[in-house]
């Protein structure tokens, strides 16, 4: 493969070894079901960390590209629908091109230390903490959707220190505010079953259908700002992609 890493290129290392590594299963090299190259190996052949490789497959995993499997190792797999956006609409100004008066619940707003799958989506390391939002968010006062953020602490920690009201502020502004422009985002669609705290949440039986919208954001220079789940009523909220 004829593929190399341009060290001074403004996208990072990672960025371009994931789309390196995309075109290797696009194209047909590795098919589904197909065992992927070690970390070791990607790292040797590139001539880059095996952090950097770390970071680039895990996007993949994210897109559901490949998929890792404890004590086997990474392979490709059937990707689910996901969608690179460039044109981002808040939950607020979503409802109300829908005609409906959007408003919210905080569930939860705290420093925590991050997942595997938040510092691999965040490019964090194992020391950072992560800001957690967690949102009932209502329309026309009826749930709609349990959306939970993360964003580095050390990133924008007034988000976390500033004294914001939740019930009523659009995140998307407030980053704004602090100077971060959100330029594009990648989100995978998948579609679940509600739990017991879910229904709870929600308002509807344990077992009803339910949208997943699971969100990476990123700013002008490709660096991740947040990452977004959101868990929507299936009754209530139609997905339209364009």
């Amino acid at each position: 493969m004829n593929a190399i890493i341009k060290r001074d290129s403004p996208l990072t290392l990672s960025y371009q070894l994931k789309q390196i590594l995309e075109e290797m299963v696009s194209s047909g090299k590795y098919k589904i079901g197909d065992p992927f190259p070690t970390e070791r190996d990607i790292a040797e052949q590139f001539g880059v960390s095996r952090i950097t490789v770390r970071e680039a497959i895990g996007h993949l995993v994210y897109q559901g590209i490949l998929r890792r499997e404890q004590g086997r190792g990474t392979f490709v797999t059937q990707p689910k629908a996901y969608e690179k956006i460039n044109e981002l609409i808040s939950y607020t100004q979503d409802m109300r091109n829908r005609g409906m008066k959007p408003s919210s619940k905080v569930l939860a707003l705290k420093l925590e230390r991050p997942s595997w799958e938040v510092m691999n989506s965040l490019r964090l390391g194992e020391s950072d903490k992560v800001i957690k939002l967690a949102r009932l968010r209502l329309a026309d006062k009826g749930p709609m959707t349990i959306q939970t953020v993360y964003l580095s602490y050390n990133v924008c920690p007034e988000v976390y220190e500033k004294d914001f009201d939740w019930t009523t502020q659009s995140l998307n502004l407030v980053l704004k505010d602090l100077g971060f422009k959100v330029v594009s985002a990648v989100q995978r669609i998948s579609a679940d079953i509600a739990n017991d705290l879910e229904a709870e949440l929600l308002e509807i039986p344990s077992g009803s259908p339910l949208l997943i919208g699971e969100q990476i954001s990123y700013l002008g220079n490709d660096k991740p700002i947040e990452t977004l789940k959101s868990v929507y009523r299936a009754d209530r909220y139609d997905i339209v992609v364009n």
